[in-house]
């Protein structure tokens, strides 16, 4: 042993023992249990924004707590809901309820619905990310291609004002969305929802906490006008303006849409925003 390694060797073993003596005698009682709070606190926090069971809730207003008339046939009370089918078995029922919630266009037409809910829960999730996996989309891309005008500079493009008509379906879409029968659908369906978002490695937080601040997200995108720059350093294009191509996916895809696009986007989010903060039964 050389002796800058027995330097160190000896510095350690200082050290070592300058911990120990300055820690408190050693004791012999034996020590306390942990206390309770300790398993406590490793339980999972509760959601931001619960979502109600649909039997417990149609329970609780059986009646309004008052008592039939002696003698009286109890009145009937609603029908239980089926089962719910397992995740990986839900398909026909995400397209059933599609085509409720939607009142106008080709709902089915737009999505993808071969494993429609898991497809959701991460299209959601990712949203805010800086890429969308887009072989596991819920949504249908925009059909024809992405349309440019070239500017005077040397590598200066501009999004042209007709491509935002490509993305009228997908609002027009959103737009017909009946919220209200949608928060029902989504009270009685939640339970598919939350499952597949533990599956995606999160058996600890709410799915609907997530939906609300993805759209919290996208509803902090920045306005911008037209003309739009975009640059294409390699085959893809991007923004010219580093702010907004440091954006997420889901706010770049926003951007890309066009600003009246946009707008009236947003104020569907906002309207469903409201509905999932403060779910209930009708």
């Amino acid at each position: 042993m050389n002796r800058t390694i027995l330097a160190i060797v000896v510095v350690l073993v200082v050290l070592g023992a300058l911990y120990f003596w300055q820690q408190p005698p050693p004791q012999t009682l034996t020590p306390a249990p942990e206390p309770a709070r300790s398993i406590q606190e490793a339980e999972p926090p509760a959601p931001e924004y619960p979502v109600p069971e649909p039997s417990s809730a149609l329970d609780a207003g059986d009646g309004g707590g008052m008592e039939p008339p002696p003698g009286a046939a109890p009145a009937p009370g609603p029908e239980p809901a089926p089962p719910l089918p397992a995740l990986g078995e839900s398909d026909p029922l995400a397209a059933q309820a599609l085509q409720t919630v939607f009142t106008a266009g080709d709902a089915l037409g737009l999505f993808n619905i071969d494993g429609f809910i898991r497809r959701l829960v991460v299209t959601v999730d990712n949203l805010p990310r800086t890429r969308l996996p887009l072989k596991q989309l819920a949504v249908q891309t925009a059909p024809e291609r992405f349309l440019v005008r070239a500017g005077a500079g040397e590598d200066e493009y501009f999004i042209r004002p007709e491509n935002y008509r490509r993305y009228i379906p997908h609002v027009r879409l959103l737009e017909s969305l009946d919220t209200a029968t949608f928060a029902g659908l989504y009270i009685r369906y939640y339970p598919l929802f939350q499952a597949a978002y533990e599956e995606l490695g999160y058996p600890d937080a709410y799915f609907n906490d997530r939906l609300v601040e993805v759209i919290d997200h996208l509803l902090a995108t920045p306005e911008v006008s037209d003309p739009i720059r975009l640059a294409r350093p390699h085959v893809l294009y991007q923004y010219a303006d580093p702010e907004l191509e440091a954006l997420s996916a889901g706010q770049k895809t926003l951007i890309r849409i066009g600003p009246d696009n946009a707008r009236r986007v947003k104020v569907k989010l906002r309207e469903i925003r409201a509905r999932l903060t403060r779910l209930e039964i009708e």
